[in-house]
This record gives C-alpha cells, sequence and structure tokens, in this order.
C-alpha cells in the first residue's frame, strides 16, 4: 500500500506559479507526453509509480524546483559570555527543582 503522506513530505517543491503562463504550460504538457510513452504495466502499483515519476520529471524540467530562502538573520548579539550566563541560569533552575 502506499503512503501518500509521506510521498508528499518527501516531494520537492515546484514553481507551480509558473504554470499560469502559457508557453510554460505548453512545455509541461509536452514533457509529460514524452516521459509517459506507451507501456504495459502488469499491476495498477506499476502503473502509478511511473506516472508519478513522470510527472515528477515533467514539472522539474519545465518549471523548475522552488528556491526556499531562510530570511532569519544571524544573532549578533549572542557571544561566550552571554552562553556562560544562559548556562549558569539554567544550572540554577534546574537546582531549585
Amino acid at each position: 500500500m502506499i503512503d501518500c503522506a509521506s510521498e508528499l513530505l518527501q516531494s520537492p517543491l515546484y514553481n507551480i506559479d509558473s504554470l499560469g503562463d502559457e508557453s510554460t504550460s505548453f512545455l509541461y504538457k509536452k514533457r509529460l507526453d514524452e516521459k509517459r510513452g506507451e507501456s504495459n504495466f502488469e499491476s495498477a502499483e506499476e502503473c502509478y509509480q511511473h506516472l508519478v515519476k513522470c510527472i515528477h520529471q515533467a514539472v522539474n524540467e519545465a518549471l523548475g524546483e522552488k528556491i526556499l530562502r531562510n530570511n532569519t538573520k544571524p544573532i549578533y548579539y549572542w557571544n561566550e559570555e552571554i552562553g556562560q550566563l544562559v548556562k549558569e541560569k539554567k544550572g540554577k533552575v534546574f537546582q531549585m527543582v
């Protein structure tokens, strides 16, 4: 049986927004037709796996993967002295418990 939730978590993010562009949409459809081809499958599972693979390849070629940027800024105020103070405070809290 296929675990769809784990497949979704492992699949990359694609630039789906670019499908609104007519040329990109055409390219995706063309790539999908090329990848899909004619094949005989012995089971529905094989057919499903083949289609998923074809869709991912076509989407990746036509749209590309979305790049997620980490917008967190480095913490400039953190240094060894502050780290030591935090450790001491945590130690005192744990001693009280």
